[in-house]
């Protein structure tokens, strides 16, 4: 038998802030870099997380302005942070609780 596709709709353009935020930093120093974007979704929740090599993500503006969006989008059912993964490598997470 085949399963069943749940389907979450996003406002448009909701990730591209993330993707620009996490990429910015190497805009400045002109380096090559690479970047892992995954998205996972579940009955409870959508995340995204954008794992960034050589890249230092810190809090700023941008961040405030991406979460004032995300406060008005979905009131203080997210969470957006940045974290580390096992190689010490930052990494811009955000989870949507549906």
């Amino acid at each position: 038998t085949m399963g069943e596709v749940q389907r979450v709709v996003t406002p448009p353009l909701l990730f591209i802030p993330l993707v620009h935020y996490a990429v910015k930093d190497f805009q400045i120093r002109e380096e090559s870099f690479f970047i892992n974007i995954q998205f996972r979704s579940t009955i409870d929740f959508i995340s995204f997380s954008c794992d960034c090599y050589n890249a230092e993500l810190i809090e700023s503006k941008d961040l405030d302005k991406i979460k004032l969006r995300l406060e008005s989008l979905y009131k203080h059912k997210y969470l957006l942070h940045i974290t580390y993964n096992q190689e010490k490598r930052p990494v811009l997470y955000l989870q949507i609780n549906l």
